[in-house]
C-alpha cells in the first residue's frame, strides 16, 4: 500500500518478488527499504517502526489448479489492487474485482471460479465450504507495517522510545509466529474438510510476471526488481 505514496515501494508487493516473509524482511531492512522509510519520514512524517507478517496469499478454486495452464479462463476474484489484478491476468485467469463481503456467495453460486487470500482469511471467511481446491501459489506475501506519527515519536523520552521499540518487536515476533503456526495447521485442516491441496510449479508463474516487472521498472526508472528478488 505504501506504493500509493512512494511508487517504487510497490516493488515488494509485485507477484513473486518476495519468496516469504524472511525475504520481505531482508528487503525492509536493506538500503532499498531504509530509503523508503526515510522518504516516508521526510515527506509524510510517518516513522516506520517494524513490519509484521500477515500471511501469504494462496488460490482456491472450483476446479484443481495443478499448473499455470489450469488458470486459463479462470474467473478469479481479486481485490481491486494492481498486484492482485496483475497476478490473475498474467497467470491467464480473468481478474474479477468485487467487494470482500460478496465473495462467499459469488463462490457458492459459481459467479466466480476462485479467489485468492491468506490461509487464515480462507478459514475465517469459510471459503473452504464452497471451494474444494486449494493451490499453494504463494504469489504475494502480505505484511503489516507499524507506523507512528513522527510528531508523536518526538514527544517521547529516550527511555519511552526504547520501551516502544521493544514492545513493537515483541508483539511483532508473537504475531508473525502465530500467523505462521496457523498456516502450518490450516493445510491439514482444509484437507480434513475435503479440500484438495495442490503445489503447482511456481517457476512458470514467475516467468509470466516478467512483462509486469519490466513495465514497473520503466515507470519508476530503476532496475530494482531482480535485485530485490535476489536478496
Amino acid at each position: 500500500r505504501m506504493g500509493l505514496w512512494i511508487p517504487r515501494a510497490e516493488a515488494v508487493m509485485l507477484p513473486y518478488v518476495a519468496k516469504d516473509f524472511y525475504h520481505l524482511r531482508r528487503m525492509f531492512d536493506s538500503d532499498f527499504g531504509l530509503g523508503i522509510r526515510e522518504e516516508m519520514l521526510t515527506k509524510f512524517n510517518w516513522r516506520a517502526l517494524d513490519t509484521w507478517y500477515n500471511g501469504t496469499r494462496e488460490t482456491t478454486s472450483n476446479r484443481p489448479l495443478n499448473s499455470i495452464e489450469d488458470f486459463k479462463g479462470l474467473k478469479l476474484r481479486v481485490p481491486n489492487a494492481k498486484p492482485n489484478l496483475n497476478y490473475a491476468k498474467l497467470s491467464g485467469a480473468s481478474p474479477t474485482p468485487m467487494a470482500f463481503s460478496e465473495v462467499y456467495l459469488a463462490l457458492q453460486t459459481n459467479a466466480v471460479d476462485g479467489q485468492e487470500n491468506p490461509l487464515p482469511t480462507i478459514k475465517t471467511m469459510k471459503f473452504y465450504e464452497v471451494q474444494k481446491n486449494l493451490a499453494m501459489t504463494n504469489h504475494i506475501v502480505n505484511d503489516q507495517m507499524v507506523i507512528i506519527a513522527d510528531a508523536t515519536w518526538q514527544k517521547l523520552s529516550d527511555e519511552e522510545k526504547e520501551l516502544v521499540q521493544k514492545a513493537v518487536k515483541k508483539a511483532g515476533d508473537a504475531h508473525t509466529a502465530s500467523v505462521k503456526k496457523q498456516e502450518e495447521e490450516l493445510v491439514s485442516f482444509f484437507q480434513s474438510e475435503g479440500v484438495t491441496v495442490t503445489y503447482p510449479d511456481l517457476a512458470p508463474f514467475r516467468e509470466a510476471m516478467q512483462p509486469l516487472y519490466k513495465e514497473f521498472e520503466s515507470k519508476i526508472g530503476q532496475p530494482i526488481v531482480e535485485k530485490l528478488a535476489a536478496m
